[in-house]
């Protein structure tokens, strides 16, 4: 299987349920007594194709009710640099909360679709 830690993604431990992100499975990252040992046939390999964060924002741009906060948002996600000026923005109107819980849910929700494709029932 090998460590994938140059990779978006995290491992499934199907036994235990444990989840391990990819970069803590590589010496040179955490050093050798930190790196998790994934070799086992009981590890799966979870891709995270890193390419959801602009979507994710945008999603949320598309919740917030009119105004003047969704415009903001809508402007920082537009162009180079839009995660950083996204995070501003959201700091800015005190929805550093909201944006934490919606994101975290939609990773959860393509977290078990991929467990869904795997045929993994949780």
């Amino acid at each position: 299987m090998g460590s994938r830690s140059d990779e978006p993604g995290a491992y499934l431990n199907s036994r235990t349920g444990e989840v391990v992100p990819a970069f803590l499975t590589a010496e040179a990252n955490v050093g050798q007594d930190g790196a998790v040992d994934v070799e086992s046939e009981e590890w799966l390999f979870l891709v995270d194709d890193g390419e959801s964060g602009w979507s994710d924002m945008a999603q949320f741009v598309e919740c917030m009710p009119e105004g003047a906060v969704r415009d903001r948002l809508a402007d920082a996600i537009e162009g180079r640099g839009a995660f950083s000026r996204f995070r501003r923005a959201v700091e800015a109107a005190d929805l550093g909360d909201e944006w934490h819980a919606f994101s975290e849910d939609l990773k959860w929700g393509r977290a078990r679709a991929e467990l869904a494709r795997l045929g993994i029932r949780i």
